[in-house]
C-alpha cells in the first residue's frame, strides 16, 4: 500500500527528531566527562603566595652552606660589560629622565642586559646554543599538607639549552612588589624547584638549574644542585652603583650563560618552539607548561 506524502513527513520529521536526541545524548555525555575531568584537578597553589621556608619544604629542598664557595669570584675572572650594553642603558636612562624605575623600565633594562648576554655566547659557537625565552607559566602537581596541588609559577624569562623535554638551566624573574628583590625570591625559587623536580623524573644526569631575580638594579642569584640544595647570592651593590658592581653582575650572567650552553645538544634547532617530552614514564600528566601568552606553545607530560 503506498505511503501518503503526509506519513513521509511525518516519518522525515521522527528521524530527524531521533537524530537530534541522540546528539543531545551525546553532548550530554561530554558535558559530564568534562565535569568529571575537571573535578579530578586539584585546587591551584600560586607560587607567589609562598614564603621562601614553604617553597623549600613543598620541593624538598635543603639550604646549601657552601654559598660563598659556589658564588666566589676571583679578580681575574671578571668579565667587563660590553661597551653596548652600557651604551644602551645610558640611552634607556637618558629617555626617562629622572622618572623613577618601574615594572616597564626594569623589563626593558633587563631586555637589553638579557639578549646581548645571549647573543653573545651564540656568536661564539657555530650552533645557536642557548635561546631566551620570555613569559613562561609552570604547573607541577604536587602534595601540599597532605592535599593534591597544581603549584603554578610565572618566569617572565627563562633560558634554555635544548628543545627536548624540561631543558630549561635559569629562570628569571622581575621583582614587581613592595618588597623588592628578596620578595621575588621565593616565586623564583619555586619555578627553579618545578625544573629541578621535572628533570630529575625525566632522568637527566644534571638536574642544576640557575636562577635570578632583579628590578634592573640589584640583583638576586640563586642555584639548585643534583643533590637539590640551593645557595643565593646577592650583590651588594646594584648595576648603577658603579663599573665594579655592574661587571660582577655581568660576570654572574656569563658564566650561568655558558653553564646552559655546555649541556646544548649537538642537533639542537632554533627554529623549533614547541617543545616536546617524552610522557611514556607514568600514565598521568604532572606537570605543563605555556610559553607567552599562547595556549598551543606547551608541554604536557604523562
Amino acid at each position: 500500500m503506498p505511503t501518503s506524502p503526509c506519513l513521509k513527513r511525518v516519518r522525515t520529521i521522527l528521524h530527524l527528531l531521533k537524530e537530534i536526541l541522540v546528539e543531545k545524548s551525546q553532548a550530554a555525555e561530554k558535558v559530564e566527562e568534562a565535569l568529571q575531568q575537571m573535578n579530578q584537578v586539584p585546587p591551584s597553589l600560586g607560587a607567589s603566595s609562598l614564603k621562601e621556608h614553604e617553597v623549600r619544604d613543598l620541593l624538598g629542598l635543603s639550604q646549601d652552606d657552601r654559598a660563598r664557595e659556589i658564588w666566589s669570584l676571583n679578580e681575574e675572572d671578571i668579565i667587563p660589560v660590553p661597551t653596548i650594553v652600557r651604551d644602551r642603558l645610558r640611552d634607556i636612562r637618558e629617555v626617562l629622565g629622572g622618572d623613577p624605575t618601574n615594572e616597564a623600565t626594569c623589563r626593558w633594562i633587563l631586555d637589553v642586559i638579557l639578549q646581548t648576554c645571549i647573543r653573545m655566547e651564540q656568536q661564539q659557537k657555530k650552533e645557536r646554543c642557548v635561546t631566551l625565552i620570555a613569559e613562561s607559566h609552570l604547573e607541577l602537581r604536587v602534595k601540599y599538607n597532605g592535599d593534591d596541588r597544581i603549584l603554578s609559577g610565572q618566569s617572565d624569562y627563562s633560558i634554555w639549552y635544548d628543545n627536548r623535554g624540561m631543558s630549561i638551566n635559569t629562570v628569571i624573574c622581575e621583582a614587581k612588589d613592595e618588597a623588592g628583590v628578596s620578595g621575588g625570591v621565593p616565586q623564583c625559587l619555586a619555578y627553579m624547584g618545578m625544573v629541578h623536580h621535572i628533570r630529575k623524573q625525566e632522568g637527566r644526569i644534571n638536574a642544576v638549574v640557575y636562577g635570578c631575580v632583579s628590578d634592573g638594579d640589584d640583583f638576586t642569584f640563586l642555584r639548585i644542585d643534583n643533590e637539590a640544595r640551593y645557595s643565593k647570592w646577592s650583590s651588594p651593590h646594584g648595576w648603577n652603583w658603579g663599573s665594579k658592581a655592574s661587571n660582577i653582575i655581568w660576570t654572574h650572567l656569563v658564566l650561568i650563560t655558558q653553564s646552559a650552553s655546555a649541556l646544548s645538544s649537538p642537533i639542537y634547532s632554533a627554529k623549533k618552539i614547541k617543545r616536546t617530552v617524552d610522557n611514556a614514564s607514568t600514565g598521568r600528566q604532572y606537570w605543563r607548561l605555556r610559553i607567552g601568552s599562547s595556549n598551543e606553545d606547551k608541554i604536557m607530560s604523562g
